[in-house]
């Protein structure tokens, strides 16, 4: 695998069943190059429509905008999708029946995030604010002045986003008819966020989540919601105080109402701004009422859900120890029963709307992401494209392997090794180990782009599912709240221990990196050891008390630690900081850093590559990205990024 492999991966996401059951629509991710290109590389999502009866697969949507959120319309006609090629993003409409091109179905000057389908086909439910509301004065030509941002809320800025200042802009529920689209009628209204929204399967009520404490800048305690479908009197249905109805990891988990029209079914953490707490499936009397949890005998999270045709089971994904697997729920007995798993990571649930067959997109430590069906009961396995295929046959994949190994505490750790493609157990190789973010993400069974391409270049990676990590029960989450980084670090030179002890690993020829929250372990491990040789930390943090109040996540500084403000929450503060090592680093470390970041913000590497500087113990190299957020967008950034990080780990590591 060469580096420039790493961006002939096709991305599969956003599966779509047609209500007749006969075709998929999916969401592809491309990177474009060359005339197409019409400049530099870039990525590009499309929409793409997978025949079942032969597999056959045709591009529905071709713009340098790129389109996203298929929904088809419940009587099968449409296909609406979401699209900025006329300025902020719109609703389409493609005519499934007569064919030809998309034409937009809305012009909503701020944009639309989400959007749903009537029961009936005949209106649309979508998301978005005020068109007359910026929170920022426009001149006369429309573009933005350089006037001040003013201030008043305590959630100021978001990843992403970037800062934002007063008036403040609330989303609300919009609804249109396909008859007069250009007559929404506003359905909800005040100073909240309504988010998520879903319809009643007769048509007369939709659902939604929203944070309507007057602190939502505080906490995350949303509840769901409904209004008639016309507008009126909004109705609370859940009333617990952790957040009820969405979840930030996984997609598509908006609240979904029952066929029957008696329930609906959500996902809840059992308190508000807890990190470490599991998502549960719950459902509740669609009128409100007393809740009742499906997945409490489950020590898993629960991820996307659907409900089976009968109203009486939910089906729904469930990550475990690195896999994903499909699970049914049953209403009836309470029972919880695994119907599909193995070593690969399962997204994008889909159900056939006659309850025959189920569509996700499946991955594996060899494979990207492909769509695949599966009977209701399980059985019969079909993978229905091979988008990848092309690039796998013209390159050699490492092997990757489960591991388990013990920490200081006694407790089983495991993790993930993938080996050169051209393994040979009598030669040594230097190691490099890759640290996930999160904290609460899992690695392992999925197809790593970044490892594959170190592997091919001579390297063992190595992936540990360190205490804090997801996947492994609520215990194994919670281990770490209030001392980040000291177990995890355990952990991980346990592992570390584990592999150094094996022929074909060179002990000597250690590398450690990893991304945000793995970026902190890199830079708390080098001031803790110099057993590794080089390292490489991205878009990190380093000193929380300089973070807290400057990122966009201070409700979990505080959840742990309090606010910093006096003696004994200071001193903590300070301790959990991997600034407060940087003296003891001798490992020649380079810092990556995105300049426009507001999730781990760049004053964290100038201050850590100022100090290292000073100290001269160790040689730093520091890069900056401009306009990129805390994820890396530009195509020339993300294959720079991969060439300077295997330029370091060569000059360290291959000597």
């Amino acid at each position: 695998m060469a580096l420039e492999d790493c961006f002939k991966i096709k991305d599969v996401s956003e599966i779509q069943i047609s209500p007749l059951g006969d075709r998929i629509a999916f969401v592809q991710r491309d990177v474009v190059t060359g005339e197409e290109a019409q400049a530099k590389p870039r990525q590009v999502r499309d929409i793409y429509l997978l025949i079942l009866a032969d597999n056959r697969i045709l591009r529905l949507t071709t713009h340098e905008k790129g389109s996203s959120y298929p929904r088809w319309s419940p009587d099968g006609r449409y296909l609406a999708f979401l699209s900025s090629r006329a300025a902020e993003s719109q609703i389409w409409l493609l005519d499934m029946i007569s064919g030809g091109e998309a034409r937009q179905l809305t012009d909503w000057e701020p944009g639309i995030e989400e959007f749903a389908w009537s029961p009936d086909s005949q209106r649309i439910v979508y998301v978005s604010a005020d068109p007359d509301k910026g929170g920022k004065e426009k001149k006369e030509d429309g573009v933005k002045s350089d006037d001040p941002y003013v201030i008043t809320r305590t959630r100021y800025v978001f990843d992403g986003v970037g800062f934002y200042g007063d008036p403040r802009e609330f989303e609300h529920i919009w609804v249109i008819s396909l008859a007069e689209p250009k007559k929404p009628a506003k359905v909800t209204d005040g100073h909240f966020d309504d988010k998520m929204v879903f319809w009643s399967p007769d048509g007369n009520r939709i659902g939604f989540v929203s944070n309507r404490t007057g602190d939502d800048d505080n906490n995350d305690n949303t509840d769901i919601w409904t209004v008639p479908a016309l507008g009126g009197e909004v109705r609370q249905v859940t009333t617990h105080a952790g957040s009820d109805g969405g979840i930030m990891w996984a997609e598509d988990t908006s609240p979904v109402w029952s066929p029957d029209g008696q329930f609906i079914a959500y996902h809840s953490t059992s308190e508000p701004n807890n990190l470490y707490k599991l998502t549960r499936l719950w459902i509740i009397p669609a009128g409100g009422g007393k809740p009742k949890c499906l997945s409490e005998s489950l020590d898993r999270n629960v991820g996307t859900i659907v409900w089976a045709k009968d109203s009486q089971s939910i089906y729904g994904l469930v990550p475990d120890k690195a896999r994903i697997d499909l699970y049914n729920f049953s209403l009836r007995d309470g029972r919880v029963s695994k119907v599909f798993g193995g070593e690969n990571r399962l997204s994008g649930l889909a159900l056939s709307g006659d309850n025959r067959f189920f569509s996700f997109v499946l991955e594996d430590s060899g494979h990207p992401s492909e769509i695949y069906t599966l009977t209701q009961d399980g059985r019969n396995l079909v993978q229905r494209s091979s988008l990848n295929q092309n690039l796998l046959d013209q390159i050699a994949v490492g092997k990757e392997e489960r591991i388990q190994f013990k920490n200081p505490d006694g407790q089983t750790v495991e993790g993930f090794v993938l080996k050169p493609p051209d393994f040979n157990p009598a030669t040594r190789y230097p190691l490099i180990l890759e640290i996930h973010g999160g904290p609460t993400y899992a690695d392992g069974n999925s197809f790593s782009a970044d490892g594959q391409l170190y592997a091919a270049n001579g390297y063992i990676v190595l992936w540990i599912n360190y205490r804090g990590s997801s996947d492994y029960g609520e215990a194994w989450q919670e281990a770490i709240a209030g001392n980040w980084y000291f177990k995890e670090y355990d952990d991980l030179m346990a592992g570390i221990d584990f592999m150094c002890r094996k022929d074909y690993v060179d002990p000597q020829r250690l590398g450690s990196t990893g991304v945000s929250y793995g970026g902190i372990m890199t830079t708390w491990i080098v001031g803790q050891t110099d057993r590794f040789a080089a390292a490489v930390a991205e878009r990190f943090t380093v000193d929380n008390f300089s973070s807290y109040g400057v990122d966009d996540t201070p409700e979990y500084y505080e959840k742990d630690y309090g606010l910093p403000y006096d003696d004994k929450n200071f001193e903590v503060y300070r301790r959990t900081s991997p600034i407060f090592y940087i003296k003891n680093c001798k490992t020649p470390i380079m810092l990556i850093q995105c300049m426009e970041d507001h999730r781990c913000p760049l004053h964290h590497a100038l201050q850590f590559y100022m100090g290292l500087k000073k100290l001269k113990k160790s040689e730093v190299q520091l890069v900056l990205y401009p306009r990129e957020p805390h994820g890396i967008r530009e195509l020339s950034h993300q294959a720079d990024r991969l060439r300077r990080i295997l330029a370091w780990f060569d000059k360290y590591l291959k000597r």
